[in-house]
């Protein structure tokens, strides 16, 4: 069994040893038609390889937009001038392998309230001041007038009446005027007169004009009101609608990547960039501001010091040697953190200001996807299902709420953990998937691939950019440095590209190899401080040297996977015991606290049917070491057989526990008397 398995296994390796493993499909150089004069215009790479615990020093060259962005503008914090960006050089990545983009539901919640002040003009009534009345006319006063004269003079002469002008035909009244020298005794009365009149037209004047600026304000105070308990209302519809959480929605599906512009000749997708899900989810209430995101995948988690988190523990042993218990548990990481869900908030808000035309762009949060209920995992379905494991032995734990890790255990058998190992070690590794079902008021799953691998980029993580203090190489396998890439937002319109677009600088490495345990120093003249700062995101893009047999050597070692332990078959041989009983079967049980790898509870094997003599048959399969066999437990007995008779007539004889330590049993009639207390047959007792 071991030599077909390492054959299976060299086999399987020639055919997969030699290939890179790279983080992305079909990875190829990104600078291929640069320019002679950006050439020019780049600095020489300078890569200094050196042994395994020294130095490698690394100097980024800049490719394309980065190029021309030092040729033109040097330290400036200003993108190039850029009339058409394909003009430059510059095209829209792809989207990558993931989902197109459902359309998006728009609803157009927005409250508009316009005011109408509606203004008026005040115009004061028409007044007629009367001149000085004539000296006839006097005599005609108002009668409203005439309780505020206490007394009237009386006239010492008599004042001449009305003439009439006979060539006129008809009587005229002319104005006598006062005789010479006599004062008119009512000017002093019509002077007062006048005056209360002017005083009464000047406060009805006062009366209307603040009886109508009354009526305006309060028209205005009314208005106010009415307009702020519309407000009010709208607030609290608001407020209730943002509490109206429904849930994902599968029709508001935003591209937080959308127009993402990389140079020419760069293979870069957009699902490449962020470690969620470029595609986040929309509240099926847009009112509510929330939006939700899903991780991409899940790889094994790694990190420098505790290596690979994945466990192998054996259980009880099976009749062979490759069908024992083996129980597996793996924890797999999505790596998103607090930075990766405020980097993904940016992009966010940026595009919802770029379409801020096209819908509602009310935002309150973005949340992980919430799940209803438990998850669908397939497990080696990369490895054409020869080794799936039925979905009912893998359980799912552990889920953050961030969505960011979770534990998978499956159980399987020391058959199944060979070909894991043969998996592993010729980088074809372990896939599956998982299914996550949102909860919400819409059906929405996602399924998200799963890959168990040891020299993957990621599985390693993103290499950072510290231009300080470098990066260290902590995995068991080289790498090879492809390219820089920093992501910006566009700081203001024009030049070809819209404000908040998101835009992405280069600069080669130019497979720059770094051996495990080696220092990586960066030599960043070519990279500006102020991009550095204002970048969104900025790493490296790198490849894992797999096909390293010394690498593999140093992982898989018993600590990763360790190798089956020894165990000892126990055989029971029949020999006598039917012709002597004339038993139709006989039904063995075992148990033993060696049938547990670790020793730690005494353990019943699965019961084993004899049914003629002269059979070697085997019972069970022990954890033994040179203590039981040779050592200070030589003299323990090693396990506890029952023996169940089964007669043709239906009767049972059972016998109580009998302790052995014999690995090569004999059960004839003598041992099955001595176990049973007599020897069953016709006459024999029943129990």
């Amino acid at each position: 069994m071991q030599n077909a398995y390492t054959s299976r296994r060299v086999r399987a390796a020639r055919h997969t040893r030699g290939r890179l493993r790279s983080g992305a499909k079909g990875v190829s150089g990104p600078w291929r038609g640069v320019g002679l004069a950006l050439a020019l215009l780049a600095p020489s790479l300078a890569v200094q390889a050196q042994a395994p615990g020294a130095a490698v020093v690394v100097t980024p060259r800049p490719f394309g937009l980065a190029a021309s962005l030092l040729a033109t503008r040097g330290d400036e914090a200003v993108l190039p001038d850029l009339r058409e960006p394909r003009d430059a050089g510059l095209v829209e990545a792809e989207a990558g392998s993931l989902p197109e983009v459902a359309p998006r539901a728009t609803l157009d919640s927005s409250i508009t309230t316009k005011l109408m002040l509606q203004t008026t003009t005040y115009q004061p009534l028409s007044t007629s001041y009367s001149t000085s009345p004539t000296y006839a006319d006097r005599i005609y006063t108002d009668r409203i007038y005439a309780d505020r004269i206490n007394t009237i003079p009386e006239l010492s002469n008599p004042v001449p009446g009305p003439t009439t002008t006979p060539d006129a035909g008809a009587p005229t009244t002319q104005d006598a005027p006062p005789p010479p020298g006599v004062q008119d005794p009512y000017a002093d009365y019509y002077a007062r007169m006048e005056q209360l009149q002017a005083r009464e037209r000047r406060r009805q004047f006062e009366r209307e004009q603040q009886q109508r600026v009354f009526e305006i304000l309060q028209g205005k105070v009314e208005e106010i009101a009415a307009l702020r308990q519309r407000r009010e209302e709208a607030a609290r519809a608001r407020l209730e609608a943002m509490r109206d959480v429904r849930g994902p929605s599968g029709l508001s599906a935003i591209n937080l990547l959308e127009g993402l512009y990389i140079d020419r000749g760069v293979d870069l997708q957009q699902s490449e960039i962020l470690h969620i899900d470029h595609h986040v989810y929309q509240d099926a209430n847009p009112e509510t501001g929330f939006f939700y995101f899903a991780p991409k995948r899940y790889d094994l988690q790694w990190d420098s010091r505790n290596q690979y988190a994945m466990t192998v523990i054996y259980g009880m042993a099976g009749h062979q040697a490759t069908e024992g218990e083996v129980f597996m548990a793996a924890r797999l990481q999505a790596g998103v953190d607090l930075a990766e869900i405020r980097l993904a908030e940016d992009l966010l808000l940026a595009y919802l200001r770029r379409n801020a035309s096209d819908g509602n762009t009310r935002y309150r949060e973005l949340r992980p996807l919430p799940l209803a209920a438990s998850s669908d995992v397939e497990l080696f379905g990369g490895a054409e299902n020869q080794f799936s494991v039925p979905p009912d032995k893998i359980s799912v734990q552990g889920i953050t709420s961030l969505l960011d890790s979770m534990d998978v255990s499956w159980a399987t058998d020391v058959r199944r953990l060979l070909n894991v190992e043969s998996l592993l070690r010729t980088d074809a590794n372990i896939h599956g998937s998982i299914t996550l079902h949102a909860s919400g008021d819409e059906s929405l799953s996602r399924t998200i691939p799963l890959e168990i691998a040891v020299a993957t980029p990621a599985t390693f993580g993103r290499i950072p950019f510290d231009r300080a203090r470098g990066w260290v190489n902590t995995s068991r396998y080289p790498v090879q440095l492809q390219s820089l890439h920093a992501l910006m937002l566009a700081p203001e319109d024009g030049n070809g590209i819209r404000r908040d677009q998101p835009v992405v600088f280069t600069w080669s490495l130019d497979g720059a190899r770094v051996p495990p345990g080696t220092h990586l120093q960066w030599n960043a003249s070519a990279v500006p401080a102020w991009l550095e700062a204002n970048a969104k995101s900025i790493w490296v893009r790198y490849a894992v040297e797999s096909a390293c047999e010394p690498c593999d050597d140093s992982v898989f070692t018993a600590k990763f996977i360790p190798p089956p332990p020894s165990t000892r078959q126990v055989v029971f041989t029949t020999g006598d015991v039917f012709e002597s009983t004339g038993a139709y079967h006989i039904r063995i049980h075992v148990r033993s606290p060696f049938l547990d790898p670790q020793h730690g509870r005494v353990r019943v094997a699965p019961s084993v049917l004899l049914e003629a003599d002269g059979a070697e048959v085997p019972i069970a399969r022990l954890f033994l070491t040179d203590r039981e066999m040779d050592g200070a437990g030589a003299s323990e007995p090693l396990y506890e057989f029952r023996t169940d008779v089964i007669m043709r007539d239906g009767t049972v004889h059972r016998s109580g526990w009998v302790a052995s330590r014999s690995l090569d049993f004999l059960l004839g009639s003598a041992s099955l008397e001595q176990a049973l207390g007599y020897l069953p047959g016709p006459e024999g007792p029943a129990s």
